[in-house]
């Protein structure tokens, strides 16, 4: 069994959450949580991305998208991502 640390330190990369942070702001996130409407999270999907759950569909699956929608690829371009995908839920940034 894997051991994870219920804490994660993140870097932000890209403008896709812009205004709301960016390149290179540290977030600290929450490992252990479950996603809510609202909630940023790094999904791990091809590469780790930063970005909001917009509203979780009623099979559980999650659709995200950046708050710079012009910056951002996101559930418009791959769909709604499973949940297993979540890698954390940001809960503040540093700095």
């Amino acid at each position: 069994m894997k051991l994870r640390w219920p804490l994660g330190l993140y870097r932000v990369s890209g403008d896709s959450m812009l205004p709301t942070y960016k390149t290179g702001d540290v977030l600290v996130g929450n490992r252990w949580g479950r996603p809510r409407n609202g909630s940023v999270v790094v999904a791990q999907f091809g590469k780790p991305l930063v970005k909001r759950v917009i509203r979780i569909e009623s099979d559980g699956r999650l659709w995200l998208q950046g708050d710079n929608n012009e910056a951002s690829t996101d559930s418009r371009q791959f769909g709604a991502i499973s949940p297993e995908h979540v890698e954390a839920i940001i809960l503040a940034k540093l700095g």
